[in-house]
């Protein structure tokens, strides 16, 4: 209850400062004159495709990679796998997407806008979801795997059907992690040319129009808030309900 209450409070704070900047629009265009809802529509929803993109991407690649290294034949590659996964994120968010644009134009690609920012932001989001994916595997009890083993079921069917569902709420709960750290680093992309939220910001700091980057602050951690609730709510939904009354 504590932290809906908290969630109201945060959402209609960030909600009410967006409201107020943006009642200050006026018919005339420039860069010192905040933006109109459309245009702030036009720029969340780009940021929301950047981020989707990525993490749809991100949960492909990290999942499977967590429950593999998870797995005792697997357990050697661990220490690897997570370390470089590890040194994705350790780096700067920025210098991440830095580097893209290099990388990009070694392999004749297009080295700025969408496609670089979001190879980034797969690079940057993958640690927490290997991670929480490998945690709640390994911390599964040996006792049911054992118990499942008794009962003649494969491993293919202990993974599914015992480890995964006991896991399921660690693994989401990564995925949380990692939507909302990109959330915040998608901002960054406008530097590459992405577009996004980060381009009222960017834009109120050029030119020391402070109300237009809080009008892109404001909206970007409104976003990150959201998100965050929303899949905080699947983590409740997909954690089974014996978890929920041990853990109450």
């Amino acid at each position: 209850m504590r932290r809906y209450i908290a969630f109201v409070v945060l959402l209609g704070l960030l909600l009410g400062v967006l409201v107020w900047v943006t009642s200050f629009v006026t018919e005339a265009q420039g860069l010192m004159n905040p933006l109109a809802w459309e245009e702030i529509y036009d720029l969340t929803i780009e940021h929301i495709q950047m981020v989707v993109v990525a993490e749809a991407i991100a949960i492909a690649i990290g999942v499977p990679l967590g429950i593999l290294i998870a797995l005792p034949q697997f357990r050697a590659l661990s220490p690897p796998v997570l370390g470089f996964a590890g040194v994705g994120q350790s780096v700067p968010s920025l210098a991440v997407i830095a580097i893209m644009s290099p990388i990009f134009a070694l392999l004749s690609l297009n080295s700025t806008g969408y496609w670089p920012v979001v190879v980034a932001l797969i690079i940057y989001g993958l640690m927490p979801i290997i991670r929480n994916a490998f945690a709640g595997m390994s911390n599964v009890d040996p006792a049911l795997i054992e118990a499942g083993r008794g009962m003649g079921m494969t491993q293919g069917q202990i993974i599914r059907q015992v480890q995964i569902p006991i896991a399921i709420s660690v693994i989401v709960a990564g995925i949380r992690t990692s939507t909302t750290l990109n959330v915040g680093a998608a901002t960054l992309g406008v530097l590459n040319g992405a577009g996004g939220l980060g381009e009222p910001i960017l834009s109120g700091m050029a030119t020391s129009t402070y109300l237009v980057t809080l009008q892109g602050g404001a909206a970007a951690a409104a976003l990150a808030v959201i998100v965050d609730r929303l899949i905080g709510g699947v983590e409740s939904w997909l954690t089974p309900k014996g978890l929920l009354v041990a853990q109450s």
